[in-house]
């Protein structure tokens, strides 16, 4: 039946934003109201990608971060972002998720811990369970995995990597299932 059809379609959506918005969703009892609550938590959002991005360009800029982070805000307030992110849609949690996958990116490179790695992998599983575009993010898992390999050999780095690599698929499999 079409009914059916419908639901089958929207089990194709990843469901992370949904299960973050679903508490929002529920303060109300008016579907006005519910529209006004979940785009305040979808403004809280792009706050929190905000101040992400931020903490971001300080790792990466240092002294010099206020460019980066000028060029990133720029971006970011462009109208149709800002609508976007505002608006009831998955995208809200596209930049803090995807924000928070690259800071640990960056520092698992940096440090060569390989504690940031695993965060990377539980942050890359997150951002498939947000958006299935950011499937597109996966090659930046490459860097990091190589740089900490080629300095650290041992086996707690290894098993590490490893976690890394399967996290994702771990976190996503219910999804998929």
């Amino acid at each position: 039946s079409t009914r059916e059809a419908v639901l089958n379609w929207e089990a194709f959506q990843p469901p992370l934003y949904y299960l973050a918005a679903a508490p929002a969703f529920l303060i109300a009892s008016n579907y006005r109201t519910k529209v006004y609550v979940v785009r305040a938590f979808d403004l809280i959002l792009l706050l929190v990608g905000v101040a992400i991005i931020a903490r971001l360009t300080k790792a990466v800029f240092k002294e010099r971060w206020l460019y980066a982070y000028c060029c990133a805000l720029a971006v970011v307030l462009w109208p149709g972002v800002l609508v976007r992110e505002i608006t009831v849609s998955d995208m809200a949690l596209e930049i803090p998720v995807v924000a928070l996958y690259v800071l640990m990116l960056w520092e698992a490179t940096v440090r060569r811990d390989p504690r940031y790695m695993i965060a990377a992998g539980l942050m890359l599983g997150l951002c498939i369970l947000t958006e299935l575009t950011l499937v597109a993010v996966v090659p930046l898992l490459a860097a990091p995995l190589i740089a900490i390999v080629r300095t650290r050999r041992d086996r707690r780095t290894l098993a590490s990597v490893v976690v890394a690599l399967v996290l994702p698929v771990l976190v996503v499999a219910p999804w998929v299932i």
